[in-house]
């Protein structure tokens, strides 16, 4: 048996989604016996709401409103009209005190299981400080081939495969994608099996 469908009829203001989320998630609950994300399966929300000239119109998909119709959008939102990057009185404390919050518990929670992991697994821990600032373990070009210059030259996926093929070897986390194409872009990678 599936839950009811919920409707938000429109989705301009906190006041009008929050009570439809919270309506939802308790019937998830009742369903499905946990707390999660509700489900609504359907709202009705303006797009460009407050936009005097583009609201629910096709531009409003994929054009930039322009300095006058930003004003003018701005007026019909009670905003200060020449504001650049306004961020109005109470959004910032709103979201602090939500998923700012969440999320800051959420992070002290993943440092200290990081923690715990790199006190076991001190270099695997370094691999992933690594991809996470995308940064590059030292050596990563040694044995880097060089092209003297030549007058028939190498192919450009020919030297190409040939780099890859090295950054794999000194780079554990180096993977890249070419579906079917490998042999003839010469990206596959010789010292690993390839992940389908």
């Amino acid at each position: 048996m599936s839950p009811p469908a919920f409707w938000v009829t429109t989705g301009t203001s906190c006041a009008s989604v929050t009570p439809t989320i919270s309506s939802a998630s308790a019937t998830r609950s009742r369903y499905f016996r946990k707390r999660g994300p509700a489900d609504i399966d359907h709202s009705r929300y303006a797009h460009r709401y407050g936009s005097p000239h583009r609201q629910d119109t096709a531009a409003a998909h994929g054009e930039p409103l322009g300095l006058e119709e930003c004003k003018l959008t701005k007026r019909a939102y009670g905003w200060p009209e020449d504001a650049q990057f306004l961020v109005p009185d109470g959004v910032r404390e709103h979201f602090a005190a939500g998923i700012g919050a969440r999320g800051a518990a959420a992070r002290r929670a993943w440092n200290a299981l990081f923690d715990k992991y790199r006190a076991k697994y001190p270099s695997l821990a370094t691999e992933v400080e690594h991809m996470q600032k995308r940064t590059l373990p030292d050596g990563w070009d040694r044995n880097l081939p060089t092209f003297p210059p030549d007058a028939k030259g190498v192919a450009g996926r020919d030297a190409s495969g040939q780099v890859l093929n090295v950054l794999a070897q000194n780079i554990p986390w180096f993977m890249g994608g070419s579906g079917d194409l490998g042999p003839s872009n010469k990206t596959t990678l010789k010292s690993t099996a390839p992940a389908t």
